[in-house]
């Protein structure tokens, strides 16, 4: 999780080990949300493209 937010926010792990317990809680739990945000995204496009090749085939194309 520190190298999460070291590579996004550019925040040191010693930075981040120095917040109050809270703001850990915070700043880990917003991590958390945004990394299934993007886990959603990357599904919802593999969908889609997983549809379109479909569609492609039965048009008779790759």
């Amino acid at each position: 999780m520190l190298h999460v937010i070291f590579q996004t926010h550019h925040i040191p792990p010693h930075d981040v080990l120095q917040l109050t317990p809270k703001e850990r809680r915070f700043m880990y739990a917003s991590v958390m949300v945004h990394a299934e945000d993007e886990e959603e995204e990357r599904k919802k496009n593999e969908r889609q493209q997983h549809q379109q090749r479909k569609r492609n085939r039965s048009k008779g194309g790759k």
